[in-house]
């Protein structure tokens, strides 16, 4: 996970290296065998106040991402969906596994803007719900405004 705090706002712009942000955030999301010993990139987590530019950031994020593979949208739309399902799946044995399997259908990559939970239920459904999409392979972005620490 990548904090984005007001120290990143200093920072001297990057000098071109060759490939431009498309090529890194492809090498970064590509299907390349890791180096031994690391894991896979899981996701990505941006934080930092209002108007310092996380979602500017994750815009460039997702638009330099390769393919149709990907959706950008609002985390509470998300939940909304998520809740949805799970009321079609009343009755299913693990409606998270079907919910996940249903994002894979769709994407490799999520990408939220204002990632934020603060109901419980909320909380224990995505403890489950990540670790399926994450056990399918979906890299996952998000930004909000408060630290997760």
């Amino acid at each position: 996970m990548i904090p984005f705090t007001e120290e990143l706002q200093t920072q001297p712009a990057p000098v071109a290296s060759g490939g431009g942000l498309r090529a890194k955030f492809g090498k970064l999301l590509g299907k390349r065998e890791p180096a031994a010993g690391t894991a896979p990139v899981r996701g990505l987590y941006m934080w930092g106040g209002v108007g310092r530019g996380k979602t500017r950031l994750m815009d460039l994020f997702y638009q330099s991402l390769p393919g149709e593979r990907k959706q950008r949208l609002h985390f509470h739309r998300f939940m909304l969906r998520v809740h949805e399902e799970l009321t079609t799946l009343q009755g299913h044995s693990d409606p998270l596994e079907i919910v996940a399997d249903r994002f894979k259908a769709e994407t490799d990559v999520l990408c939220f803007d204002e990632f934020f939970v603060s109901d419980i239920t909320d909380a224990m459904l995505l403890g489950g719900l990540m670790k399926a999409l994450f056990a399918r392979g979906i890299t996952l972005g998000g930004d909000l405004q408060y630290s997760a620490g």
